[in-house]
């Protein structure tokens, strides 16, 4: 990589990988610094003046604790296909909060069209995720093992992740899933 790390300043390392900063392109940071208390301090000064990247961090954290807006309870919301064995996508039910799983493996450009829409999603609020989502949904809908939920309603890759509680709406996405806290 080029240029030096964005939170200690030291070139890359033969035995240490740099890891590339998705929302700033040509930025990275030594993967010994990412989470160290220094790399968090980076990511909360350039959040603080970037409502963009403080957006961006928000929505792809981990375990995100939310509010229910209908019912006011507390539960979590996931990125799909984040981590380890990161070839599945998770797919919401259009009325619960259960989740059915499309293999990425096994299908392949609906896969890749959701990561690309998602990219969309997480580094602009507004864009044209939604319709590319939309289009995706008619042909990636119909490779799930499961298209009907126990509820009687239908997973869908257009569907918004919802309260395990209430199962009201929690966010306007379709590239998230919901958990108790």
């Amino acid at each position: 990589m080029d240029g030096r790390c964005v939170v200690c300043g030291e070139p890359e390392r033969a035995a240490e990988p740099g890891v590339p900063e998705e929302y700033f392109p040509g930025e990275w940071c030594h993967l010994s610094c990412l989470n160290s208390p220094e790399g968090v301090a980076w990511r909360r000064r350039r959040a603080a003046g970037d409502p963009g990247f403080a957006r961006y961090l928000r929505l792809s954290t981990m375990g995100l604790d939310v509010e229910c807006p209908a019912c006011g309870r507390g539960c979590a919301i996931f990125p799909k296909a984040r981590g380890m064995g990161a070839g599945t996508w998770e797919v919401c039910c259009d009325r619960c909060h259960r989740i059915a799983l499309l293999d990425g493996y096994a299908h392949p450009a609906e896969y890749e069209g959701l990561v690309e829409a998602e990219d969309e999603f997480l580094l602009r609020a507004e864009g044209e995720w939604k319709r590319r989502v939309a289009a995706l949904a008619a042909a990636a809908n119909a490779t799930l093992p499961q298209p009907g939920c126990d509820c009687g309603g239908r997973f869908s890759v257009a569907a918004a992740p919802r309260c395990p509680r209430c199962h009201a709406v929690l966010l306007d996405s379709y590239f998230h899933y919901a958990d108790l806290a």
